[in-house]
């Protein structure tokens, strides 16, 4: 038999059958796998754009979400601490003591303090001190607790605070 009539034949790992030498079996292996340059800058222009767009449409959900821990955090958490302080001390800080008070023991103030009632001085979401007044203006028969919300401006109509607001 002679040799130069033969047709060669190869597999691909891709699966299938090709004749030795010809265009389709030379491409397939030159592209066995992976993504180009292009493609993948593609794909991270494509998520960023996404990214951009989740990003401004849920915005409003966090900024919601950091006056709840404010509320819960003047009406439920400095609650517990103010109350255990005055458990031991049989009054609230005063003012000028503040909420400095339920962390280190006011001066004169060492032998009742059983504290400390938080762990540090507390800060609201948008990173300004929580504010305190005893007697309060709000509360007059206990104290006033409040954040300045997001305006971050004392007396604003976004201050959040252990009081009934007025319905708007």
């Amino acid at each position: 038999m002679d040799n130069n009539n033969q047709i060669k034949l190869i597999s691909s790992p891709l699966g299938g059958i090709f004749q030795a030498g010809s265009p389709v079996s030379r491409a397939s292996f030159r592209r066995q796998g992976g993504f180009t340059l292009v493609e993948i800058l593609l794909v991270i222009g494509l998520i960023a754009i996404l990214a951009t767009v989740l990003l401004q449409s849920t915005g409003g959900l966090f900024s919601s979400g950091q006056e709840e821990v404010a509320r819960l955090w003047v009406n439920k958490t400095a609650r517990t601490a103010l109350e255990a302080y005055r458990l031991h001390m049989r009054e609230y800080p005063s003012t000028e003591e503040g909420l400095k008070a339920l962390v280190a023991p006011p001066r004169g103030k060492e032998a009742n303090w059983k504290g400390p009632y938080l762990d540090d001085e507390p800060m609201d979401p948008w990173q300004q001190p929580y504010h305190y007044a005893f007697p309060g203006r709000h509360n007059p028969r206990s104290y006033d607790i409040w954040s300045t919300g997001p305006s971050k401006r004392d007396g604003g109509e976004d201050n959040i605070g252990n009081w009934k607001s007025p319905k708007r």
